[in-house]
């Protein structure tokens, strides 16, 4: 064999020089055009003048004869496609009658026919047209094409009947939710007529393969097939059991509030009817952090993570489900929460002349805090303390001054609601409310600092932390925890910026600064507390230069950490 082809591969060499067609090595690289077969076999050589030279074979390749023409770069055409037509989600082998095909590519102008098997002759041209479920229903243009041209031939994509594979879960009460699987379903939720047992159901969303519906309120129960019908065309019949439930099934009216971080955590209650215990709920397909029935009526839960934009909310229960499309926003950004309160809700002998104070975890829009939202009321009252609002540390911090020292002896309750929002509109997490009683008397003392390490100690370790006491509470909101390195506590080391954290404890009498990283060793350390932080009653510290000035102190950092612990 290898001898045949040897000697058909020179004499078809000869006979191209023969014919003219091969001119000098760089004009044929240039002009000359070579056209196989499926099999790799040569079948035509058309030069740059339109001139060529076809090869004829036998049935073990050996070449049967060379035929010289004119015009050989004749533009394709077609005489038919047979068969023109096939059902979406069906493969169909075609075969393409005409002239010039020699060299031929054919393609489609439908994303959803993929082709594939392609074999070519000067007349004919096999191919097989995979259909997706997807494709668009109507003509679908084919185009061959060859070095002399193109033709174009229609072939059309008809709709397939819808079939139902199964549905999830295969038995339910009224109003639940079920997944119906298969394929041709239109993608438009509307276009679905699903019934069950002839009686029509509310189709939620909808793709090629599935559709999400309910089980018709109306259904009686027991077996109930299902059908889906699109476009006239009926599926199949898939058996599904309606149960019979032992309560009313649950109805949503509203969540409040209805938008939450996308990092999730926000408290949030559903109201509406019919709500049960055993019951979950899904916000954006996901699984609540956490759930509890308040009554028939109400359900405050925790929102898991979600996608930036609108999501549906799912409550089921023994005896059905409900859902409300769109009902909770996700707002890009982290949760809103409150970081701190003075004074500290459940303190006694808090001085009359005490600012109420919250510290937020991130900034708020100032103008949601307000009478409505921010309330500060005797005990067992909605009488609300007449006051001001002032904001600090760009606005994460809200003061609220009474226009008078609050009485002596009495219990107040602060009330935080969920209309805060944050600057990017994510409300707060969390409702807040707490009470404090005041002392007989007001406070004007400054508070004392006290400082550890001290002012000009050496060879701190590097793992030190920094220690304040204060000689009576201090106002948690003015030391800022939330923002290292900020205008109420700075750190340096050899005069570069230290981050890390900073706690308050021991009844808001010990803030401690963590550093975030070792101190470097054979270092000073500066520390600068703020003349703004202040007790509860907005008396400023007594700073370095005496009451509402600075704490100014320094120390210096030996050349290892200790890595020992304390002992007696």
């Amino acid at each position: 064999m290898r001898t045949l082809r040897l000697k058909s591969l020179t004499l078809l060499l000869a006979l191209q020089a023969m014919l003219g067609l091969a001119v000098s090595a760089q004009a044929q690289v240039a002009s000359v055009s070579y056209l196989y077969d499926d099999l790799g076999r040569l079948m035509r050589v058309v030069n740059e003048n339109n001139e060529c030279a076809t090869y004829e074979y036998d049935a073990v390749g050996n070449i049967l004869s060379i035929k010289r023409s004119t015009n050989c770069l004749s533009a394709p055409t077609i005489a038919s496609i047979v068969p023109n037509s096939a059902q979406a989600g069906d493969t169909a082998c075609i075969a393409i009658t005409g002239t010039n095909f020699l060299g031929a590519s054919v393609t489609t102008d439908n994303p959803e026919v993929h082709i594939n098997g392609v074999r070519v002759s000067d007349t004919q041209i096999d191919a097989c047209l995979a259909v997706s479920f997807l494709s668009p229903i109507g003509a679908a243009r084919l185009t061959v094409s060859t070095p002399g041209g193109a033709a174009e031939g229609s072939f059309t994509i008809t709709p397939a009947p819808p079939t139902i594979t199964g549905i999830d879960p295969s038995s339910g009460p009224p109003t639940r939710l079920i997944t119906i699987s298969g394929t041709a379903f239109s993608p438009t939720a509307s276009q679905n007529d699903v019934r069950f047992n002839g009686v029509s159901a509310p189709v939620f969303s909808a793709t090629v393969f599935s559709i999400n519906a309910a089980v018709p309120a109306t259904v009686s129960p027991g077996p109930a097939p299902v059908t889906v019908t699109v476009g006239g065309r009926v599926s199949n019949a898939f058996s599904f059991t309606v149960t019979t439930p032992t309560g009313p099934p649950p109805v949503i009216t509203s969540v409040t509030p209805n938008k939450g971080s996308v990092e999730g955590g926000s408290v949030v209650t559903i109201s509406g009817s019919g709500f049960a215990a055993g019951g979950k709920v899904l916000i954006d397909g996901r699984e609540v952090w956490t759930y509890s029935t308040i009554d028939s009526t109400a359900i405050r839960v925790t929102t898991p993570p979600g996608t930036e934009g609108p999501a549906d909310v799912w409550v089921s229960n023994p005896n059905g489900d409900a859902l409300l499309p769109g009902g909770f926003t996700y707002v890009s950004g982290p949760p809103l929460r409150v970081a701190a309160v003075n004074p500290m809700l459940g303190f006694s002998g808090v001085p009359t002349n005490v600012s109420v104070g919250v510290l937020f975890s991130i900034p708020i829009d100032p103008t949601t805090l307000n009478a409505s939202s921010f309330a500060l009321t005797r005990c067992g009252t909605t009488e609300q303390v007449a006051g001001s609002f002032a904001f600090d540390f760009n606005n994460a911090a809200a003061i609220f001054a009474p226009s008078a020292p609050l009485a002596p002896s009495t219990c107040f309750t602060l009330s935080l609601t969920q209309a805060i929002q944050g600057a990017q509109g994510v409300p707060l997490d969390a409702p807040l409310s707490g009470s404090f009683t005041t002392a007989g008397s007001p406070d004007t003392i400054s508070p004392n600092v006290n400082v550890n390490p001290p002012n000009g100690a050496t060879g701190v370790p590097r793992n030190s932390s920094i220690v304040f006491a204060f000689s009576e509470p201090i106002n948690p909101v003015t030391v800022n925890p939330v923002t290292v390195n900020s205008t109420t506590l700075r750190v340096s080391n050899n005069g570069e910026p230290v981050t890390g954290s900073i706690t308050v404890g021991q009844d808001n009498r010990v803030v401690t600064f963590r550093p975030a990283a070792l101190l470097q060793a054979n270092s000073s350390v500066e520390i600068v507390l703020s003349r703004k932080v202040t007790d509860l009653a907005g008396n400023p510290i007594v700073g370095s230069g005496g009451p509402g000035t600075d704490f100014l102190s320094t120390f210096f950092v030996g050349a290892g950490a200790d890595l020992f612990p304390p002992h007696g």
